[in-house]
């Protein structure tokens, strides 16, 4: 019993290898969050004196898959006939 469940779970475990994708999108690539100090401008809207410096997280703005392409590509109109 052990060897037919040791050969079926070799079998099932080569097909999901090879269902699995090939490529796999390494998340380790994204840049780490930069933290930026900055003082506001008294003048600005919403300005409040009791915080004299603020504190940003910048981070990567995350890529929507299903979006709609930024730029429509038209053809070039044709020429007069010759």
């Amino acid at each position: 019993a052990d060897k037919t469940r040791s050969a079926l779970e070799a079998l099932i475990n080569s097909k999901i290898s090879s269902a699995k994708p090939s490529t796999i999108v390494n998340h380790s690539e994204v840049a780490e969050p930069a933290y930026i100090r900055y003082t506001p401008n008294p003048s600005a809207p919403g300005y409040n004196p009791a915080a004299k410096q603020r504190v940003i997280k910048m981070v990567e703005a995350q890529l929507d898959p299903m979006e709609p392409p930024k730029h429509k590509y038209t053809k070039a109109p044709r020429g007069p006939p010759s």
